[in-house]
């Protein structure tokens, strides 16, 4: 039977991430089975508890459960605040951690947890409740007792079109026999940057060390120049382009030296999406958030650090290319079913 489906996607200004695509993802696959589909992207904001209440307020105000709303048959509500929205037909996928950014919010924790309990309490009001990874469905449970059907991300065959790009560039002067794995090293020291470098030379994998410091880039540069260590790309950074998003999110593994958390929140939650591997070296700044989300950390050293990345790569190698296009496969028809 054919739906008017609404996808509701509050956003952050500016502030571009791959959740976009993955979005339109999900409205091709419902408009492929026959279904209209509108996604309706609304700003919002994290400044502090006392906008997280007044937007909560706000978005339960929005009820499509009145008359003139009747020719929409579903809603998907995908993140903060959309799930206070009232439909007799809502459906939530969501695909960000919200408790994660409540509890680095500087207030009290009673209103902290109050904020939560109420987040509970919207996101038990709908019909379905699904998540975009296993991390997500983990923490509905820990933080909240809810318990949601993970639906993965959508890009994770591995021999998508922009990992095939990737690979053909770092491969273009490399002997083919190189591991076509694709480590990430986002805003470190220039000095962590090198023992990684010189790891990943070591054990001959593929590699991309990304950096939004345009003097560690040049640094990293001269550094493989005169090493003479071609498998080890440095690339400069920019969050608000998209293939750079993507770059993170298909990468096998993302590293960190320190951590500003704020600086580096998007990788942190977009590589937990995905389900890979965080490592971060023990720096000069607080290691508490990432430690919170189970993030291995290890310490600056050649040893520790080569076997992180033999670790990631013996993970990488376990999984058959015909499994992964299985799943991409299955989660089509997931959706089809859930959806439909």
């Amino acid at each position: 039977m054919k739906k008017n489906i609404l996808i509701i996607f509050p956003l952050n200004p500016f502030f571009k991430t791959n959740e976009e695509s993955y979005l339109l993802y999900i409205k091709s696959i419902l408009e492929k089975n026959g279904h209209n589909v509108q996604i309706c992207a609304i700003p919002i904001n994290h400044d502090s508890i006392d906008s997280f209440w007044k937007q909560a307020y706000q978005w339960s105000l929005f009820d499509f459960s009145e008359e003139q709303y009747k020719n929409i048959d579903m809603i998907i509500c995908t993140k903060w605040p959309s799930y206070y929205i009232k439909h007799p037909n809502k459906k939530l996928l969501i695909i960000e951690d919200i408790n994660t950014i409540i509890d680095m919010l500087e207030c009290d924790e009673d209103e902290k947890k109050a904020l939560i309990m109420s987040n509970k309490k919207a996101i038990m009001s709908a019909n379905d409740i699904y998540t975009s990874s296993k991390y997500i469905s983990k923490k509905l449970e820990s933080d909240m007792g809810i318990t949601s059907k993970p639906l993965y991300f959508f890009n994770m065959d591995k021999s998508s079109k922009l990992n095939k790009n990737i690979n053909e560039n770092i491969n273009e002067n490399i002997n083919e026999n190189i591991n076509e794995n694709i480590i990430i090293s986002i805003d470190n020291k220039v000095n962590y940057n090198k023992s990684l470098i010189d790891s990943i030379d070591d054990i001959n994998v593929c590699s991309i060390i990304i950096t939004t410091n345009k003097q560690d880039y040049n640094s990293l540069n001269r550094y493989c120049n005169i090493r003479g260590i071609e498998n080890a790309k440095i690339k400069f950074f920019d969050m608000d382009n998209l293939e750079d998003i993507e770059l993170l999110e298909e990468s096998a593994s993302i590293y960190f030296y320190g951590v500003d958390k704020f600086r580096n929140f998007y990788p942190i939650i977009s590589s937990h999406k995905n389900s890979k591997p965080i490592i971060c070296v023990r720096g000069d700044n607080s290691n508490e958030f990432i430690e919170r989300l189970e993030t291995e950390v290890i310490d600056n050293n050649y040893k520790d650090i080569r076997k992180a990345i033999e670790n990631i790569i013996k993970s990488q190698n376990s999984v058959e290319k015909k499994d992964i296009k299985n799943e991409n496969y299955k989660i089509d028809i997931n959706y089809k079913e859930i959806f439909d």
